[in-house]
């Protein structure tokens, strides 16, 4: 009986650390040069590996801020530093596909 309970708990413990390995992950979308538009059920997404990634929405005015063309590039990273300047906007998030 011993041994059926010591296998239980060696099992559980062993699912729970897999269950917080699982949950660290974050889904992220993944584009270069994409703008809000095209964020459709089929684009392209990224698993995170590390408890430090994050996602990433990189967008670059053309024109000055909120005008003319804007680049926008999504992705995954794991020394994202959020950053906003006049042509620069660098936004960074944890959650699944909050890099919209």
């Amino acid at each position: 009986m011993l041994m059926k309970g010591s296998l239980f708990l060696f099992f559980t413990i062993l699912f729970l650390q897999c269950m917080n390995i699982e949950c660290q992950k974050v889904q992220c979308y993944s584009c270069s040069d994409c703008a809000n538009s095209t964020l459709l059920s089929q684009m392209d997404s990224i698993v995170t590996t590390d408890n430090n990634d994050q996602c990433i929405k990189t967008t670059i005015f053309t024109g000055g801020y909120n005008q003319g063309y804007k680049i926008i590039s999504r992705g995954a990273s794991s020394n994202c530093v959020p950053y906003t300047n006049n042509y620069i906007s660098i936004f960074c998030c944890k959650n699944n596909f909050c890099n919209a």
